[in-house]
């Protein structure tokens, strides 16, 4: 931080019509409403920049550029800058100015986030839906949720999707597992997390989302198992942890990894909050919580 403020004040004499901020690992990040109209101007304003930065010892540059304006890309990339991401309507570009050190800027978002709620009521009952659009068009049973939308929390994203799909306002009580999918869309990580969620049926009004969801029930724990054939994997794993099957469900999850979809890192954990991960040995101890979470609810 304090070189990164020594870096700010060593460029206060140098004009230019760019305005920007340094940041804390000595990156100049320039304000995109200070981009010129020409795109000459641009070039030769940004090539004199650069050479001071660099005689002043930042580390990287960062500008982001409007489509309106996207006739200035061609300029930045002859002076040595690189496509990072785009967000909307803008491309942000990148320039490591450190000619003696590697690249060290990082890059854009690897992973995607997604929740899904197992919602259990007083009555021993668990909330699953059918997508009206389901992947590979095979209708099966899932747990309600979705992705993790920009600024939002994981508990905020379960408990938001839950009520958008199913109109039910259930309270999180803890994580219960997470799985890993290395081959997810554009080929980045996809992390899944399921949360134990509670709530009091007569509270309660199923109303689904018409638009994304087929089908939306209250299905009993021991009829969980007459719907295997049409449960998700996830949702499959989760009634065989409810029943407490320890060695069929370790039996699927095998079967699951040979398949070669998903690497299916699975860890069993509780939480509360903030969140507070804890190793076990084996999946009872779900089932546990979700039979305790339960009885919870009746008192």
């Amino acid at each position: 931080m304090e070189k990164a403020k020594i870096l700010q004040k060593s460029l206060n004499g140098f004009k230019t019509l760019f305005r920007y901020t340094v940041d804390s690992h000595q990156g100049v990040r320039v304000s995109q409403d200070s981009l010129p109209k020409d795109k000459d101007r641009f070039g030769s304003q940004m090539a004199s920049f650069i050479a001071e930065l660099k005689r002043k010892q930042a580390r990287s540059i960062w500008i982001s550029i409007p489509i309106e304006k996207s006739g200035f890309i061609e300029t930045a990339a002859s002076l040595g800058f690189e496509f990072h991401h785009t967000k909307g309507s803008v491309l942000t570009m990148s320039q490591w100015l450190e000619e003696d050190s590697p690249n060290r800027l990082p890059g854009y978002a690897t992973h995607y986030a997604g929740v899904g709620g197992l919602v259990v009521n007083d009555q021993e009952e668990a909330l699953l839906v059918q997508e009206t659009h389901p992947y590979k068009g095979e209708v099966f049973w899932k747990l309600p949720g979705g992705q993790v939308d920009a600024n939002e929390t994981l508990k905020e994203a379960v408990v938001r999707e839950v009520k958008e799909e199913t109109g039910i306002k259930a309270k999180v009580e803890g994580v219960i597992t997470f799985r890993e999918n290395p081959c997810y869309l554009f080929q980045t990580h996809d992390l899944y997390f399921v949360f134990l969620m509670s709530c009091i049926k007569a509270d309660n009004t199923i109303q689904k989302q018409t638009a994304e969801i087929a089908k939306c029930e209250w299905v009993p724990f021991k009829h969980l198992p007459e719907k295997m054939c049409v449960l998700s994997p996830m949702a499959q794993r989760i009634a065989l942890m409810i029943n407490g099957d320890l060695q069929v469900a370790n039996d699927l999850l095998r079967e699951y990894k040979d398949e070669g979809s998903s690497s299916l890192l699975e860890l069993g954990i509780m939480s509360n909050q903030p969140y507070e991960f804890k190793e076990i040995t084996h999946d009872l101890y779900m089932g546990k919580m979700i039979r305790e979470c339960i009885e919870k609810a009746k008192r």
